[in-house]
């Protein structure tokens, strides 16, 4: 005798185990989610610094990359650094709009905005070149990644990062 359906018992351990492997592959799931927005919004940020010191050389004007005002997790913005220059209309060059969800946290110089001068150098209080790095930050205030800029505005990853007394993202909380 052959049956052409299944039992209401089949069905419901069908669904079980349908609802077990859910369980228990959704919290991995939006960590993966976490870790890959984590790494476009890196990739992104990356792509706008070069951008930034690109457009100084460029333009022979100095360029500024500002943190929205709640900081980098929140968005930035490139624009033409107008300080001690006669005000115009401000221009954008670039504009990102972030939800806040990745920290991002910059040390003592890079705080609220990286400076590029006309060569390309990081341009920091009084004209002098101040290195510093922006670190990005994950749920567990651990820094993911730095992203390391030189006085000369180079830029560089690093993905190897050991939390140490140092951390911006444990630093930030206090």
């Amino acid at each position: 005798m052959y049956s052409k359906g299944v039992t209401l018992v089949e069905l419901v351990m069908v669904l079980a185990v349908v609802g077990i492997l859910a369980a228990v592959g959704i919290p991995g799931f939006r960590a993966m989610l976490q870790e890959q927005r984590r790494q476009v919004i890196v990739g992104e940020l990356v792509a706008t610094l070069k951008m930034a010191r690109t457009e100084a050389v460029v333009r022979h004007t100095p360029i500024v990359v500002r943190a929205a005002e709640k900081g980098w997790g929140w968005g930035w913005q490139v624009m033409p650094d107008m300080r001690g220059l006669r005000r115009g209309p401000e221009v954008v060059l670039r504009r990102r709009v972030l939800d806040g969800s990745i920290r991002i946290e910059g040390n003592h110089w890079m705080r609220k905005e990286v400076r590029f001068n006309t060569f390309g150098a990081v341009a920091g209080v009084n004209g002098s070149g101040n290195p510093g790095e922006l670190s990005v930050c994950d749920t567990n205030d651990k820094a993911r990644v730095r992203l390391v800029i030189s006085w000369v505005g180079r830029l560089r990853i690093d993905k190897s990062y050991v939390r140490n007394r140092d951390d911006q993202c444990r630093k930030s909380l206090k």
